[in-house]
């Protein structure tokens, strides 16, 4: 297994304690297109199976029974230094849509602060370039107080800046961009099966209460930092 996968696997585990509680269920690294009795019963509904993305990192339900989705991407400083960070994972988040979730999200992990212009250029050929019906959000780790992998949130200002908003796990994702294809009848019958068979494998935390707001939050929610200035 490769650095960046290996990065991405040790993300998605943390991501899963401190997102856990703020939803109905979570699943990690889920895998429906291994599942034949899954892939037969969106055959015999739909005519066809499509194609479905290989893994999904991160899915989860809320109590009004909105289902979502979160791609993640690892990034290093080589990477952001000498590449095109923005166009990784892109695509594998597009293809989430295919699902029927009502919403789908594509997160970059840094490893450390320099990235801090990769990630807002990502987010302004995301969001104000191509328009994509994603949410984005990137993301600097750090080690909390007792040695835990923790997420600082990032909010864009520009195409070559951004700036820390707070940590991810405080608040509850908010989602502001709808999947466009939700509604369609092949996603409706791919998500009618879809969703029990991933509640059936997923994980149930206590319940979390949000917080008060504190100032750093610039009025958003987070762990998204998915809104921004006005596009």
């Amino acid at each position: 297994m490769c650095r960046r996968r290996r990065l991405e696997n040790d993300y998605v585990d943390a991501m899963l304690d401190l997102l856990g509680p703020r939803f109905a269920w979570i699943k990690a690294r889920s895998r429906p297109v291994a599942s034949p009795s899954l892939r037969e019963a969106i055959e015999r509904d739909l005519g066809h199976c499509p194609l479905l993305q290989p893994e999904i990192d991160l899915c989860m339900q809320d109590e009004q029974g909105r289902l979502f989705a979160i791609e993640i991407k690892a990034c290093s400083r080589v990477e952001a230094e000498t590449s095109k960070p923005f166009y990784q994972g892109i695509g594998q988040a597009l293809a989430l849509l295919t699902y029927g979730f009502d919403a789908v999200a594509l997160w970059f992990v840094f490893e450390e602060d320099g990235a801090n212009r990769s990630g807002a250029q990502a987010w302004w050929f995301i969001r104000n370039q191509l328009n994509l019906p994603l949410d984005f959000t990137y993301y600097v780790t750090e080690r909390s107080d007792g040695g835990r992998m923790a997420f600082r949130t990032h909010q864009y200002e520009d195409d070559r800046a951004g700036h820390a908003v707070g940590h991810m796990g405080r608040r509850t994702p908010q989602w502001r961009h709808a999947n466009p294809l939700a509604d369609s009848r092949e996603q409706t019958i791919v998500r009618r099966h879809l969703q029990p068979w991933l509640a059936e494998r997923a994980q149930r935390y206590t319940q979390a209460e949000d917080g008060p707001r504190g100032p750093d939050h610039q009025g958003m929610d987070e762990p998204e930092g998915m809104t921004g200035p006005v596009e």
